[in-house]
């Protein structure tokens, strides 16, 4: 699941192509929302995950917001 939402992530920041068309298109509100839906999936499933669950849980929402920052141009 994690990886389902940080591909789709990538795709909206224009980052990889979208793989049903192969053109790269960005968009950073769809970008937002992903990172959002990951955030409460973090918080949902907060004592519920084993170490490497977690670490790859928080690695990703950390690595994707850093790339929004600087597609929004807010870093």
């Amino acid at each position: 699941l994690i990886s389902m939402f940080a591909a789709a992530c990538w795709q909206q920041l224009g980052k990889i192509p979208d793989q049903t068309k192969g053109v790269i298109n960005k968009d950073l509100k769809s970008a937002q929302a992903t990172i959002d839906m990951l955030l409460m999936l973090r918080d949902k499933t907060k004592g519920n995950l084993t170490g490497t669950e977690e670490k790859l849980l928080n690695d990703t929402i950390t690595t994707l917001q850093k790339v929004y920052a600087e597609e929004a141009g807010d870093y």
